[in-house]
């Protein structure tokens, strides 16, 4: 349970829930659970190998025993299987076809005319086990919550050898105690053990994964609906947009499917605006005429939000900023120019490491002069000015931020191949496999 449960709630953490439509959906296939049902059974036997049996006792009349240093010797299967269960709003898991094998200290004590006591091993086989898990899947407070509706365990035959002490003479009285003790035992256990997020990005912003509803699940696939939104790490500000509806998924080939929508992109631009983020000062010598004797500096601050839009087969960001020029002369700093700048970026999207990345693959831009206390500006000189800002600071800078990337909400033991990304209006969608790295 544990394995499938990874893949679509890791990291889905957060302390706010959220009303309005998602940022980001993450669906898991059928093919998805396919996947799921070769791990489960592994991270199952995993568990079980470590599972932690308490020493037993009981009596019965003038009987009693004792079981200690309970432990597994061995564990062959399981055979597992998980289904899309919508009717539970959840999923059925399956365990099938294994057994286990006990060893364990005993002792007994048992009074007829005069009191009898004695010890030894005894070893425990138990075969042909099979396990039912009806799990729930719902929302709580923003944070996705798992519930077992139903679990049912089988445990078959339990076959019970003595070693030691007088164990051919009293020991079969205590057979049946002890199988039933056993067996109540392991179906707790094995019951208990198959029953079983906010993201930093630069240092400087949160990317909020909570859920705004509870899971959905149908014939096909597991939906969950996050709400995606990009904070400013110490002030959690809302933004002023609003996600789009996403459509229903209608392909099922891969096990995952990721839906990004523009919002979240559109929160962590305006954020960084809002926050200062988006300032850049640089160095340049184009106005030595000017001022021959003057360390000149450029100062790039954004004037408003930046606007990401997303569309077929295209991804492309839109910022307006301020450029002014200051010049630092023995009598201190002046501006005599200010400009106003407008670029368009297109960036080429990727998958890289969990993380949603990109990077830069041209761009435009515009000019307009405020103010200007030296005169008419060359406007060749003037545009070199601005393509060597843009190329040296602008560029460097947001490519470095889209090789950081956003993190996916799928990560840890689990790592995506095989991925596809498909830019439609509104949205990006990430057509992706999982490969179990544990």
């Amino acid at each position: 349970m544990s394995a499938i449960t990874s893949v679509f709630l890791f990291l889905l953490t957060s302390s706010l829930a959220y009303a309005a439509g998602p940022g980001v959906k993450l669906a898991v296939t059928n093919n998805g659970l396919v996947f799921a049902s070769q791990v489960a059974g592994a991270e199952l036997r995993s568990k079980l190998q470590t599972l932690n049996i308490p020493d037993q006792s009981g009596s019965e009349g003038s009987k009693s025993w004792s079981l200690k240093n309970i432990h597994i010797n061995g564990i062959t299967g399981p055979d597992a299987h998980i289904s899309l269960n919508p009717e539970a709003s959840g999923i059925t898991l399956g365990i099938s076809n294994f057994g286990i094998n006990l060893y364990a200290d005993w002792s007994a004590k048992y009074r007829i005319i005069f009191k009898i006591s004695s010890s030894g091993s005894v070893d425990f086989s138990i075969s042909g086990a099979s396990i039912t898990l009806v799990a729930g899947l719902g929302e709580k407070n923003g944070r996705p919550s798992v519930f077992a509706k139903s679990c049912s365990c089988n445990l078959g035959d339990i076959g019970i050898k003595f070693h030691g002490g007088l164990a051919a003479l009293i020991l079969n009285m205590f057979k049946g105690a002890v199988r039933n003790k056993v067996r109540s035992l392991l179906q707790d256990k094995v019951s208990s053990t198959t029953i079983h997020l906010n993201v930093e990005i630069a240092k400087k912003f949160i990317l909020d994964y909570s859920l705004t509803s509870a899971p959905t699940v149908t014939g096909n696939y597991i939906e969950v609906a996050t709400k995606g939104t990009v904070y400013w790490k110490d002030n959690r500000q809302e933004s002023p947009y609003t996600p789009a509806v996403l459509p229903d998924l209608s392909d099922f080939s891969n096990m995952l499917y990721l839906d990004v929508t523009e919002y979240s992109a559109n929160t962590f631009a305006y954020v960084a605006h809002v926050n200062g983020f988006l300032k850049y000062a640089i160095t340049v010598d184009n106005l030595k005429d000017h001022y021959p004797d003057s360390k000149l500096e450029l100062r790039i601050n954004s004037s408003s939000a930046p606007s990401v839009k997303f569309e077929s087969h295209k991804l492309t960001i839109a910022a307006a900023a301020t450029v002014e020029v200051a010049a630092h002369t023995p009598d201190g700093v002046v501006t005599p120019l200010l400009l106003k700048v407008s670029v368009s970026v297109t960036v080429d999207p990727s998958v890289v490491n969990g993380n949603l990345t990109g990077s830069v693959t041209g761009y435009t831009f515009n000019i307009a002069v405020i103010k200007s206390d030296i005169g008419e500006i060359n406007e060749a000189d003037l545009n070199k000015l601005i393509r060597e800002a843009i190329d040296e600071v602008v560029i460097p800078g947001l490519n470095e931020y889209c090789k950081q990337g956003i993190p996916l909400p799928v990560t840890g033991i689990f790592r995506l191949y095989n991925a596809k990304l498909n830019l439609q209006p509104g949205y990006l969608q990430i057509a992706t496999d999982v490969e179990y790295l544990k």
